[in-house]
């Protein structure tokens, strides 16, 4: 067995497939926008694993600003038959989010933590403050 790679983590709007078996990532983004609080948000987390042998177990959580889990998809078992292959995890999430603030997507292997990435949520008041700036 030999850990894989996680190449390639975004989050964006959607996931779609075309005939041909290709996906598509649709509106990829690291800030969300909202005038009202709470709001709720729908959106997916597309993580790629190569350069890896064997059976895993990917895990994705979303932690608010606080360090609290918010929401987690997983454990997701996959396999990598030799590291050549890629595998492909399509995460589609519902999240509350109670404020503006920085938040944070973990991507685990196996339970141990290979990637945070974060994204902001932002309220009306910070996009004019930042527009004037």
């Amino acid at each position: 067995m030999k850990q894989p790679d996680l190449i390639c983590s975004l989050i964006c709007d959607d996931v779609r497939r075309e005939d041909n078996g290709k996906g598509i990532l649709i509106g990829i983004f690291s800030t969300l926008n909202s005038i009202l609080f709470p709001f709720v948000a729908e959106f997916h987390v597309f993580n790629v694993w190569t350069n890896g042998t064997g059976r895993f177990e990917e895990q994705t959580v979303v932690i608010d600003p606080d360090g609290r889990q918010l929401s987690a998809v997983g454990p997701i078992a996959f396999t990598l038959p030799d590291d050549a292959h890629r595998h492909y995890l399509n995460h589609a999430f519902r999240v509350a989010f109670t404020r503006p603030g920085r938040y944070f997507i973990k991507t685990l292997l196996g339970g141990e933590e290979k990637l945070t990435l974060p994204f902001d949520v932002v309220g009306e008041e910070e996009q004019i403050s930042s527009s004037h700036t």
